[in-house]
């Protein structure tokens, strides 16, 4: 996950403008070759990052909005955990989303889906955001945690089959509106990593700024299941000026 900053002008950064798209498969091919040839890898560019430096657990989080940044998170394998990626993409003479499809992608009638991050990209062409919209509507009936916002730019250089992963411990993710972070706090910088912090000492957090957040509420019960904390509406799962936080254990399968 990089910053704008990392491959335009830093004029067109603090524009919050949506990055272009040069020098960006050149750095994910860069990264491809670092890695096994069964990792798959998923590059995403957005105005600003949330990132906990490499350290113990209780290192402080940092925003970034400004200049070059960029951090990696990495799921070593482990039995029993699977990550399984997806994509739709809109298709000017198809605009309709079969059922079918979410299910063979593992987001429908699958009782071992647990949570589900959704990052949408090309916010800015006609169509994008509606059609996002049709996507995350299908979660709004699930018991499932579903995060996420709107980046400037996505690559992924491998295939859409499963891999299963693991992290053997708790991490955040933190989703904010670009009209947050320091200027949103007068001039004040970290506000919400810090409160992240204070709550949850031994977190790493992780996230980004974009142009759009996705989440709504969800808890864990007692034994592990996940229930929705109150009707949920479709638009509620879209927001604007926010900042969208998820908890993810991805412990053992029971």
């Amino acid at each position: 996950m990089a910053d704008s900053d990392t491959f335009i002008s830093l004029e067109e950064c603090r524009g919050h403008k949506r990055a272009r798209k040069r020098a960006t498969m050149e750095t994910a091919m860069a990264l491809e070759k670092l890695f096994p040839r069964q990792c798959q890898i998923l590059g995403i560019v957005a105005p600003g990052i949330v990132v906990t430096p490499m350290g113990p657990g209780s290192s402080r989080p940092q925003e970034i909005e400004i200049g070059e940044s960029g951090f990696a998170l990495l799921f070593p394998q482990v039995e029993g955990i699977k990550i399984q990626p997806f994509r739709f993409v809109k298709n000017p003479k198809n605009l309709s989303l079969e059922r079918r499809r979410f299910t063979e992608a593992g987001l429908l009638d699958n009782p071992e889906l647990r949570v589900v991050l959704v990052f949408g990209y090309n916010c800015c062409r006609v169509g994008a955001s509606s059609y996002l919209q049709r996507v995350v509507r299908t979660f709004s009936d699930t018991n499932v945690v579903v995060a996420g916002g709107q980046v400037d730019n996505l690559v992924s250089l491998t295939s859409d089959t499963y891999r299963e992963n693991h992290c053997r411990d708790t991490v955040g993710f933190m989703f904010a509106c670009v009209g947050r972070g320091a200027q949103f706090y007068r001039a004040q910088g970290n506000v919400e990593a810090d409160a992240f912090r204070k709550a949850f000492p031994g977190v790493p957090l992780f996230g980004f700024f974009g142009n759009g957040e996705i989440g709504c509420d969800r808890i864990v019960t007692g034994n592990f299941v996940l229930r929705r904390c109150g009707a949920v509406r479709d638009e509620d799962l879209f927001h604007s000026y926010t900042t969208v936080l998820a908890l993810v254990h991805p412990g053992a399968s029971r």
